[in-house]
């Protein structure tokens, strides 16, 4: 993880041929160093949330969701599949779903489908995602989910950050909670990444803690540069992936400051297309990940026209058709 802080950024040259990596040695760093404080949450903004928290067990962690997108019919089945697993497995009581405008599609096509379940707008809480995502030059849709944890976490309760584009074969609520490091409980528990950085921001779980709120605040006070100009005139774009940044950086931070975290195995945890690849006999290295069952399949299917995640769901026999 320190390796993170020490290491230069990943900048692309912008012009009219495709974007290629900028090879020179240059100053930016890849972790952005945080500010020295954040912004109290506003009064009401908490109220509204104890308000909401007393229908929540405070013995099982909060699974929330941020719910924003469009009435394209991929979007809906995503929204189905990921609401109809937390109804399977009896958990739908621990979700919370939050949406970022008052009077988008969303709760409308929710209630539709599932009128038991409350889809949570605040004015005040949009605004403070608002001015997060001004601070931390991160999209609204990204700094929500790090800016939503940081509140319920400050409210003393364990949280689980989810998205959508996400399939829950099981409830990882006891496998979480009985994470140890040497001994210790495990404080902060991540999905790993592909690529650079080591967690993705789409499974997270958080105990509340210092470590956890000092991780939050590290996260929320920092500003990633998406541009920089050489003498020349050369415009360079770094290509760091938004809140993953934050978070990874300050879980790079807070790991030296003694946070218990864990990455979670694959075996487990998945994120993206590879999972087809990862579920075959051959291909997965025995005694490299934790023999656990597959629990949470984070699809990226965000990103595509989710034709390929459907059909990786049937093919893996992970479809309740009778109940489509």
């Amino acid at each position: 993880m320190a390796g993170l802080l020490t290491r230069p950024a990943t900048l692309m040259v912008v012009g009219p041929q495709p974007r290629q990596v900028y090879s020179e040695p240059h100053d930016v760093p890849f972790c952005p160093v945080p500010a020295l404080d954040l912004p109290d949450a506003p009064p009401d903004v908490l109220d509204f949330l104890r308000h909401e928290l007393k229908n929540y067990d405070v013995e099982k962690p909060v699974v929330f969701v941020v719910v924003q997108f469009d009435q394209e019919p991929m979007a809906q089945m995503q929204a189905t599949n990921f609401l109809c697993g937390f109804h399977r497995l009896n958990i739908a009581n621990q979700l919370m779903i939050f949406a970022l405008s008052e009077n988008s599609g969303t709760k409308k096509l929710l209630h539709s489908r599932h009128p038991e379940l409350s889809v949570l707008w605040h004015a005040g809480l949009v605004k403070i995602v608002a001015q997060a995502a001004s601070r931390a030059n991160i999209p609204t849709n990204r700094v929500s989910k790090l800016v939503i944890a940081n509140l319920l976490v400050h409210l003393d309760r364990q949280v689980i950050v989810a998205d959508v584009d996400e399939y829950w074969l099981h409830d990882p609520t006891r496998y979480l909670q009985s994470l140890r490091t040497a001994g210790r409980q495990v404080e902060f528990a991540a999905m790993k990444n592909l690529g650079e950085d080591v967690v993705n921001s789409g499974f997270l779980f958080y105990r509340p803690t210092p470590n956890t709120k000092e991780l939050l605040r590290m996260a929320l006070m920092a500003k990633k540069v998406s541009w920089h100009v050489l003498p020349d005139g050369t415009k360079l774009w770094n290509r760091a992936d938004s809140d993953q940044l934050l978070l990874n950086c300050a879980l790079a931070r807070s790991a030296a400051m003694g946070l218990d975290y864990f990455i979670l195995p694959r075996a487990g945890f998945f994120f993206g297309r590879g999972l087809v690849t990862f579920m075959c006999p051959m291909k997965v290295h025995l005694g490299t990940e934790a023999k656990i069952p597959p629990v949470v399949w984070h699809s990226a299917g965000f990103s595509t026209d989710y034709k390929f995640e459907t059909q990786v769901l049937l093919d893996l026999d992970w479809t309740d058709l009778d109940a489509s």
